[in-house]
C-alpha cells in the first residue's frame, strides 16, 4: 500500500541555557507567565512534522519521503530520510 505523506518541511532551532524551567516560573503568577532566557548555545537541525514522521515510517519498514520543498526558498532538501 502506498502512503502519501505531507507536512511542512522546517528547520528546528535548539537552544540550551544553564537550569531548569521550573526554577523560572513563579506559582504566585501562574496567571501571568512571561518569561526570557539567555541561552549558552543553539544549533539548528533538520525538522518538521514531514521529515519526523516519513523518518519513523522507514524505521517502521513503511516507505520514504525522499524530498520536500521548503517555503524559504521553495528549494528542494534531499536526503531527509535515510534511504
Amino acid at each position: 500500500m502506498d502512503i502519501l505523506l505531507t507536512g511542512s518541511v522546517a528547520y528546528d532551532y535548539l537552544m540550551t541555557f544553564p537550569g531548569y524551567f521550573k526554577e523560572q516560573i513563579l506559582p504566585e503568577r501562574l496567571g501571568s507567565i512571561s518569561l526570557s532566557f539567555l541561552v549558552d548555545g543553539m544549533t539548528r537541525q533538520r525538522g518538521g512534522i514531514a521529515p519526523n514522521i516519513a523518518y519513523t515510517m522507514t524505521l517502521l519498514g513503511r516507505g520514504r519521503l525522499r524530498q520536500g520543498n521548503t517555503p524559504e526558498r521553495n528549494s528542494v532538501m534531499p536526503g531527509l530520510v535515510p534511504g
